[in-house]
């Protein structure tokens, strides 16, 4: 089950994948590359700059997305070499995740998004309802990464709306 904000945490970071993938279209018409590899050392840094947001594993994981529907379109409706490459819109309705952008420990599940790493903590109630002095412990620790993110999200807001009022 989801928060609001971690569904609008999802959300955005859709909205930037196909943003990501949109922005690389354009190179794969030019350059008719849909190689994976070679796709990656023409687009990734110009990626990178546009949308500095996104991460650099979710820009190589936008590179496999493009890569792989230019390569399906090749096999299913063969694109002549005399004919331009035709364009494919990317829509914000599914991110491509891997091991280098989310991870489970135990009960933990900790996943990407555009304002950071979202953890999501089944054993909360669990350790909530223990009692144990271990498991106190470790809500505290859980409670003080959780102010500490919160306090980091805040200042670098409260920054950014004061670099732009001056």
């Amino acid at each position: 089950m989801t928060t609001p904000q971690q569904a609008e945490a999802f959300s955005v970071l859709a909205r930037l994948f196909a943003d990501a993938c949109n922005a690389m279209v354009p190179f794969v018409q030019a350059h008719r590359c849909w190689n994976r590899v070679a796709l990656h050392h023409l687009v990734y840094y110009k990626v990178m700059e546009t949308l500095p947001a996104l991460g650099s594993q979710m820009v190589c994981q936008a590179i496999h997305r493009v890569a792989d529907a230019y390569k399906t379109l090749l096999v299913n409706e063969s694109i002549p070499k005399d004919q331009p490459v035709p364009a494919i819109t990317f829509t914000p309705a599914s991110v491509h995740f891997d091991h280098r952008t989310y991870s489970l420990k135990g009960e933990a599940f900790s996943i990407f998004t555009a304002q950071g790493r979202d953890r999501c903590l089944a054993s909360r109630r669990r350790l909530q309802s223990n009692g144990s002095r271990a498991s106190k412990r470790k809500l505290k620790a859980i409670s003080g990464r959780e102010q500490r993110h919160v306090r980091h999200v805040n200042h670098v807001t409260s920054k950014a709306i004061v670099a732009q009022a001056l």
